[in-house]
């Protein structure tokens, strides 16, 4: 099943702590994966199309099984039936089926193996123990929140979604940490997660989670928004990681301006593509013959 932001509900702001992923998602305020679509252009983000893949199942299991795993049977149900090449396999399969949650995730059996390798990985990590970020006593799991960010061009409704967010309050400080796990085929080092931060955005993200939260009343260190990151293939490594202060710097720019293209485009409701005109493009430095350039 495919959804479009045209489909989705209107705004709302404020803490919800027991929303289920499927109405987050149905809310129009910008998030994180909205903010890289609309840099690209507005049309990109109104047009977008959300789709199913391994990776992104295997990703929401883990989810699931690293932070609440006393939702897997209702999350991540088994199917009775190994096969549906018979009529009464496949009667059993739609019985099944008809019976599932509505954000239930449906994984074939090496997807779950893999997953619960993965979520196994972090649960056993010794640091992340030693923080709480998966003690249920002491975290906050898949809070929503939402708010509405002042811009220019009139106000934008944000939303995010922290997987895990720990409150720290001791005689000498009171703040917190975020915590978003992410999965990664390539590997869990300090160079990979580099080259993940610039494919992906992750220093806008952490600036958007900590803005909303901050907005929200709730005090948040300058670098608290942590990310484990978890291989999914064996041994399944797991790396931990922050940003520094020029990455969540120019994260906060990059929000901005994709807070107030938000703002404009649905204050006009014009979401217009690409520039459509002739633009004139140049070889990058690497791509000129030396003694050219020079």
């Amino acid at each position: 099943m495919t959804t479009t932001v045209q489909d989705i509900e209107p705004f709302t702001e404020g803490v919800f702590e027991d929303m289920p992923i499927g109405e987050y998602h149905k809310c129009a305020a910008l998030s994180n994966s909205g903010i890289s679509d609309i840099l690209k252009s507005p049309l990109h983000y109104r047009k977008k199309v959300w789709t199913d893949s391994k990776a992104k199942r295997i990703g929401s299991a883990v989810h699931v099984l690293a932070l609440e795993p006393e939702k897997a049977e209702t999350l991540l149900p088994r199917c009775p039936v190994a096969s549906r090449r018979s009529k009464a396999d496949r009667e059993a399969y739609a019985t099944w089926e008809a019976t599932l949650h509505r954000d239930a995730i449906r994984l074939a059996d090496d997807e779950r193996e893999q997953a619960e390798a993965m979520a196994s990985a972090l649960r056993s990590s010794g640091h992340i123990q030693r923080i709480g970020l998966l003690d249920p006593s002491r975290a906050k799991f898949e809070t929503s929140m939402f708010c509405v960010v002042k811009t220019d061009e009139g106000p934008c409704w944000v939303r995010c979604r922290p997987d895990s967010w720990l409150p720290i309050k001791t005689d000498d400080y009171d703040g917190g940490l975020i915590f978003d796990i992410k999965t990664t085929r390539e590997d869990a080092t300090r160079e990979g997660f580099s080259r993940a931060v610039g494919n992906y955005g992750y220093h806008v993200q952490a600036a958007l989670y900590v803005h909303v939260m901050r907005t929200l009343g709730y005090n948040v260190m300058d670098d608290g928004m942590l990310f484990p990151v978890v291989e999914s293939a064996h041994p399944y490594g797991v790396g931990i990681f922050a940003l520094d202060d020029q990455a969540i710097e120019q994260g906060h720019r990059d929000f901005m301006r994709a807070a107030t293209i938000w703002a404009k485009c649905y204050r006009t409701g014009e979401w217009p593509g690409y520039e459509e005109k002739v633009q004139t493009v140049s070889l990058k430095p690497w791509l000129i013959d030396a003694e050219v350039a020079s």
